[in-house]
């Protein structure tokens, strides 16, 4: 039987190239998971062996130091390019990389110290086989547990809809400058690898051609989990030696392989298995709490004051928008008493979703003031006012689809889960506290929604009335003073209509003040408080539901004017 000493020495190139390829389809995947297309994984590795090979051969740093550098480089490089690139998305995104790589490969091909197009020769040989076991164990184990984080939730919450992610209270920008930078991290370390394996290194191994593999490596093997670019990396690193004899056509199969992915397994190989990040064990505990989570909803209910403060929550004064030439909203003017259900309607195109745009940060007021518990909210991010206290709904809903009920819940909740990078990779018991009592407050929220016994669902599986009350949920997990709801009741029955009516009616009474945009009358007339009327970016009329149903103007603005005979 063949040892292993005997088995690294036939086939440690081959085992080795597994091992580094397998390290870049991972930084590759990390940068995915966010929803960033980047091509610049290549040139990152390029920087990571050129950094170290480099103070090896010229300072005779020792192999631990250049490691440690040659994933530092290129990680500085990627928060340095990553400000103004990543403001792209998609197709765009992806060329500003292939660019910026190509800019990295002509630069060491003409700079001496590189060695130019001959590359640089005589690397010691630092490399052994634990290094690169280790380096993988280790970068797997870290993006487990950065998976199964609130970092990992926010991460494919950007993926799915930046939109909803920013109004979650996470920091969109930044969060996919972290992923671009730990990306660019891992490429590095992969590159110093190998450059002190390989003992040679030149400005062709990180082109185009290096790009295009290891994008493929991650979308064959499957972005829905970590298996997938690991096996991905495996089939591609062992097919040439396979297939030996079409060696000068690698680029050729490898974009075939590509194309029939895409064409026939879309999400990879292991891509089409759903993830359930709840294990039998939680589920039954979650439970088996949710007579206690009812308990305490109802508790919450019957303590609650649902009196209607003379103060206001939200006061917006002589707010203004145009786009251009067309203006949108001119001079609107209304408060929304703290303790209300506050309604803002009028005909289609009136502005009233611009209203909420506005509020929400989405949107930059050409005129006027929004200011919220007495502190303007103009020119805050949306993240930064969904932490101040303001959630919303979507007319046309925005939930996670990939992501699990509980899941979604759990994202609403980012801003409010404190621990640090430390705490989650060494599973510290502040990191598992805070996630257990993030999942029983989702699980409570839930159970006020009736959605406590699908939570370990796939959020797309939801019917359209359940997915408008897990909307509802997610949003209260960000802990609001002020919910926004736009036409929450659009394209359900009375019957549905009713039961939302009384949910509510239960969010109010439980503390939460509501402002909502809605167009079926009755709805509005049987559950707002106060209503303003919204038409033609004017505010004609604001009062009682009973002022607003016999005020000359709203009827006029809705039924039109008869014509003079």
């Amino acid at each position: 039987m063949i040892g292993l000493a005997d088995f690294w020495a036939t086939y440690s190139t081959l085992v080795f190239s597994v091992g580094v390829h397998m390290l870049l389809a991972l930084s590759i995947w990390l940068t995915l998971s966010c929803g960033l297309l980047s091509l610049a994984n290549a040139a990152f590795m390029g920087i990571g062996a050129y950094v170290s090979a480099l103070l090896t051969l010229n300072a005779d740093w020792s192999f631990p130091a250049v490691l440690a550098v040659g994933g530092i480089a290129p990680a500085l490089v990627a928060l340095l390019i990553g400000a103004p690139v990543l403001r792209l998305s998609g197709v765009y995104l992806a060329m500003a990389t292939l660019a910026f790589g190509e800019v990295v490969r002509i630069t060491v091909l003409n700079l001496d110290i590189t060695g130019g197009p001959e590359g640089l020769n005589g690397i010691p040989l630092a490399t052994e086989g634990w290094h690169i076991a280790l380096l993988l164990a280790l970068t797997v184990y870290g993006l487990t547990r950065l998976r199964r984080s609130r970092i990992g939730r926010a991460f494919e919450a950007i993926k799915e809809d930046e939109v909803a992610a920013r109004l979650m209270g996470i920091p969109v920008d930044r969060y996919k400058l972290l992923a671009f930078a730990l990306g660019g991290f891992i490429a590095g370390i992969a590159g110093a690898l190998n450059a002190h394996f390989t003992f040679f290194i030149s400005p062709r191994e990180y082109g185009f051609e290096a790009a295009v593999d290891i994008l493929t490596m991650a979308v064959l093997g499957g972005t829905g989990s970590l298996l997938g670019p690991l096996l991905g990396a495996g089939i591609l690193t062992l097919l040439p030696e396979l297939l030996r004899s079409l060696h000068d056509f690698r680029s050729l199969v490898n974009g075939a392989v590509l194309v029939l992915v895409v064409l026939f397994l879309p999400k990879g190989i292991v891509g089409g298995v759903r993830r359930k990040t709840l294990g039998a064990k939680l589920s039954t505990k979650l439970d088996q709490s949710a007579g206690k989570a009812e308990q305490n909803a109802a508790r919450e209910a019957q303590q609650s004051n649902t009196a209607i403060s003379s103060t206001p929550l939200l006061s917006i004064r002589h707010l203004g928008k145009h786009f251009g030439g067309l203006h949108v909203l001119h001079d609107v003017s209304f408060n929304v008493p703290a303790g209300s259900i506050y309604g803002l309607i009028g005909p289609n195109g009136a502005g009233k979703t611009t209203v909420f745009n506005l509020v929400t940060g989405l949107l930059l007021p050409s005129a006027g003031q929004i200011d919220f518990q007495e502190q303007s909210l103009v020119g805050k991010a949306p993240h930064a006012i969904t932490c101040q206290g303001v959630a919303r709904t979507f007319q046309n809903i925005r939930l996670f689809k990939e992501m699990t009920i509980l899941e979604n819940v759990m994202v609403g909740m980012h801003a409010h889960l404190s621990y640090g990078a430390p705490a989650l990779l060494l599973n510290t018991s502040t990191f598992r506290q805070a996630e257990q009592q993030a999942r029983q407050r989702a699980y409570e929220l839930l159970t006020w929604v009736d959605l406590h016994a699908k939570a370990d669902q796939v959020a797309d599986n939801l019917s359209y009335g359940d997915q408008r009350k897990l909307e509802f949920a997610r949003a209260l997990a960000t802990e609001p003073r002020l919910l926004l709801l736009d036409e929450p009741v659009a394209g359900m029955n009375p019957a549905e209509k009713t039961a939302l009516m009384a949910e509510i009616r239960a969010i109010r009474d439980r503390g939460y003040s509501v402002f909502m945009i809605e167009h079926d009358m009755r709805f509005v007339m049987g559950l707002c408080d106060r209503i303003a009327v919204l038409n033609f970016g004017r505010i004609i009329a604001e009062g009682t539901p009973e002022e607003i149903r016999n005020n000359p103007e709203v009827i006029e603005a809705y039924l039109g004017k008869e014509d003079a005979i």
